[in-house]
């Protein structure tokens, strides 16, 4: 556990507001802070485009212009994450600080419309109420200073407009001077400088849960002089958001606007006993191995009604059902790889007992990977959709050779295609360890492997450089059961094992680096989910509460490997439709609806009910699972790419 926690903290320094899904907002190439006063001049000069309003905004910004005032100060729950996605740091903190919220804010109403000055990694930023609360993913509040101390708003609101204007930078460290800025520091120094003390700082080591993550705090503390300039220490006083007795939000001096719904009066709330326990730490592990099923809690939290009532204010807002917004599903998907996503049900008599990822999505959401051929479509391809390139005992060398990838960029160029997956490199390290000397068949592999997968990345975004690419980890091959079988008995040495999983991890350093700081990219990290997994629990994993058995493979639907030892089968293939549909969400707002457990257990009957070489259908979920409602767009929602269940 500790190496976990250890990782977690040290990558957690540097979390704030990651892929929020008001980044989409921001074009691609934009460089700077896209709600700071360059984007502002830009947008107003048309050298950016204007903020276009879905439906679900609009509503948003009709409740605003109808509740908030100036000065309102609106709370929200951010989802801040680390570890690629798989770890909620926004959560952990509200949580050690015994809060529901992770960030506010100051609302302004400024021509007219509602905007929020606060502060993120970006900077100080000025940003429409309508797109700041699509942000949230839990408890949302606002809170207005008492009718006697109102006076003060123009001056609170001169502060927020002059650090505008200034752009201090982030402070990393939650020091108190005035150098840098964090959101609630600005925000308590907003009111600050009209003399309205709305909290007082609380020392890290009182937090109000801070006995329940004794290894996380101390490592944060531990490991905060490797990565920030002033190193944090459990004396350092911090402004916190609160919740009942303490922060912001319990300020005398404020009065409540509008209070989640499972707001509880202050002497129901718990108090903190002062005894030692690690359930908080145990449970950031726990939310780790979790965090597919925590992801849906989220969704289902996002894409439920806020439930947002008449005010205690008096301002009569008719309740409303309040969704995030989205955009429409990605149209024009195209795939290169190897046998992982080249259609199951044209494969070998093993593979054509399940569906891939590629069918199930196809089935169960209707995504578009082009019109369906059953009798090919002539080399590279084989039969199937038409956007699918992906051949069966593919190497990165032979996606090249064979034409994937200049085949789909024709199709990327032509605008067919919009959006490309990349899943390739196992097969080159799987060949290298069955060759006559693997030891030297590894070394050759490795640059080969980096060099291909660069062309093929560049050769996409050359045909379009707008094309959104979803770019997957390969996870090590030693858990294969044909390697991890041969490593326990001793056929194969750790060594050359260790050999491998090296230069694995330099291939995966090499894709991880291609997404860092991309907009047009989402990293689907296959190779930690799997990393973690196999940490958690190693001979089973649990798919949509169902037990698979990862140790012996075989066509059965209790197996999570097929009976060749090398392709997963249906049910762990949804767990990579799972994530596709997270990673597009989290990075584009694609808004497509997340696969429930009921629907992948279904597709154990529905998704191979036709005969082998028929197209994917609906109809057989449809048939097994009763006709769900079309997805309803709701955009993104819990971001996570984690370990989800199959690490339980």
């Amino acid at each position: 556990m500790l190496w976990l926690v250890h990782l977690t903290i040290l990558l957690g320094a540097h979390a704030q507001d990651l892929r929020d899904l008001s980044e989409q907002f921001a074009p691609p190439g934009w460089r700077g802070n896209p709600w700071g006063p360059a984007a502002a001049r830009a947008r107003a000069d048309g050298r950016l485009p204007s903020i276009v309003m879905t439906p679900a905004m609009s509503q948003w910004d009709q409740w605003g212009r109808a509740v908030l005032h100036d000065g309102d100060i609106v709370f929200r729950m951010g989802d801040a994450r680390i570890l690629d996605g798989v770890f909620p740091f926004s959560r952990f903190l509200s949580s050690a600080s015994g809060s529901r919220f992770s960030h506010t804010g100051i609302v302004a109403i400024e021509d007219g419309s509602p905007v929020v000055y606060d502060c993120t990694k970006a900077g100080v930023g000025r940003v429409p109420f309508a797109v700041w609360i699509l942000d949230n993913v839990g408890a949302f509040g606002v809170k207005r200073l008492n009718p006697e101390r109102r006076r003060a708003i123009p001056g609170v609101l001169a502060y927020c407009r002059k650090v505008f204007a200034e752009q201090p930078p982030f402070d990393y460290s939650f020091d108190l001077d005035d150098s840098a800025l964090y959101c609630l520091e600005m925000t308590e120094k907003a009111f600050r400088s009209e003399g309205l003390a709305l909290s007082e700082p609380v020392r890290l080591g009182d937090m109000e849960n801070a006995n329940r993550y004794p290894i996380c705090i101390s490592l944060f503390v531990s490991l905060s002089p490797y990565v920030l300039k002033k190193p944090i220490t459990l004396e350092q006083a911090v402004y916190l958001p609160g919740d009942g007795r303490h922060g912001v939000w319990a300020s005398p001096l404020l009065e409540a606007v509008y209070s989640p719904p499972d707001s509880r009066p202050d002497e129901d709330i718990p108090g903190q006993d002062g005894r030692l326990s690690l359930s908080g730490d145990l449970a950031v592990v726990a939310g780790i191995v979790n965090e597919f099923r925590m992801s849906d809690r989220l969704r289902s939290q996002r894409e439920n009604q806020f439930g947002l009532g008449s005010p205690t204010s008096g301002d009569g807002v008719v309740s409303a059902s309040l969704r995030t917004a989205s955009t429409s599903y990605p149209r024009g998907i195209g795939v290169l790889g190897d046998s992982y996503s080249d259609e199951y049900q044209f494969s070998s008599s093993d593979r054509r007992t399940a569906r891939n990822w590629i069918e199930i999505l196809s089935l169960t959401r209707g995504l578009d990977f082009g019109r369906f051929n059953p009798t090919g479509w002539g080399r590279p391809r084989g039969r199937g959709f038409e956007y699918n390139w992906a051949r069966s005992d593919a190497t990165s060398g032979d996606l090249i050779a064979s034409g994937q990838h200049t085949g789909l960029a024709a199709q990327v160029a032509r605008g067919d295609v919009r959006m490309v997956f990349v899943l390739i490199g196992g097969n080159d390290f799987i060949n290298a360890m069955h060759a006559p000397e693997p030891e030297a068949a590894l070394r050759a592999a490795l640059p080969r492997a980096l060099a291909n997968y660069l062309i093929v990345v560049q050769s996409i975004r050359a045909a379009n450089p707008d094309v959104r690419l979803v770019l997957a980890t390969v996870p090590d091959i030693r858990l294969l059961p044909e390697f991890d079988e041969a490593l326990r008995k001793g056929r194969l040495p750790f060594r050359l094992a260790d050999a491998c999983t090296a230069a694995m991890k330099t291939y995966n350093a090499q894709i991880r680096a291609m997404s860092i700081g991309d907009r047009r990219i989402t990293l689907l990290d296959l190779a930690l989910v799997a990393e973690i997994a196999n940490l958690v629990r190693r001979d089973h994993a649990i798919v949509a509460r169902k037990r698979l058995d990862r140790y012996h493979p075989g066509n059965s639907p209790d197996r999570f490997f097929l009976a060749d030892g090398r392709h997963p089968g249906t049910l762990a293939q949804a767990q990579l439709a799972r994530l596709f549909i997270l990673g597009v969400n989290a990075r584009f707002g694609a808004g497509i609806e997340p696969l429930s457990d009921a629907e992948i257990q279904g597709l154990l009957d529905a998704s191979v009910a036709g005969r082998p070489g028929s197209p994917p259908s609906r109809s057989g979920v449809r048939e097994a699972l009763g006709d769900p409602a079309e997805p309803d767009q709701a955009g993104r929602l819990g971001l996570g790419l984690g370990a989800a269940s199959l690490a339980q």
